[in-house]
């Protein structure tokens, strides 16, 4: 008897404790019906509020802009190689995988984001590797190369460097298109 007791016992505290519970989730769902914050609310000058943010006539907002990207697109880049040494043992090998983290490649776009040398995808940014290693291997001259932010000018078609002179330049010669003569 002083089981079924007990049990009976056990089942009114459980009940309680459920009446408890519902009341509680009622409470809570009011209050997030009321929540603003996962609206979209139209604003008089037909912009759009969703989700916090403020958009113009319901367009889509750049992405590019939305990070900051805008200012970098006007920096002069360049192709460069990287020649990178690595010490293996904490990493899921070079090349980044699906759901492998952390690679080399990854931390090193991480890096190149990080400091704003690069901007956009890996094809905007012609991103190329020669090279593979596996989990936990270390590797000496693995190269990658991709466009970066530069504080050189573009160039200006002539392929010379800065400082760079042609032979025509340096003597004085001028050759003419049109007839092929050397004039001094």
């Amino acid at each position: 008897m002083d089981l079924v007791a007990t049990l009976q016992s056990e089942l009114e505290t459980l009940r309680s404790r459920m009446k408890e519970l519902e009341s509680e989730n009622a409470k809570l769902s009011a209050q997030l019906s009321n929540c603003s914050c996962q609206e979209t609310k139209e604003k008089g000058n037909g912009s759009v509020m969703k989700n916090g943010v403020l958009e113009g006539h319901g367009k889509k907002k750049n992405k590019l802009r939305d990070l900051g990207y805008g200012a970098m697109m006007h920096h002069s880049k360049r192709y460069v190689a990287l020649k990178v040494m690595y010490f293996g043992l904490r990493f899921y090998g070079f090349a980044s995988e699906a759901q492998m983290d952390p690679t080399v490649e990854g931390e090193i776009f991480k890096a190149l984001e990080r400091t704003r040398l690069i901007f956009g995808d890996k094809k905007e940014l012609q991103y190329s590797r020669c090279g593979r290693t596996d989990k936990g291997v270390s590797s000496v001259g693995q190269v990658i190369a991709l466009f970066l932010r530069s504080n050189h000018r573009e160039s200006r078609g002539d392929n010379k460097y800065p400082g760079e002179n042609s032979i025509e330049e340096s003597f004085g010669l001028l050759i003419s298109p049109f007839n092929e003569k050397l004039t001094m």
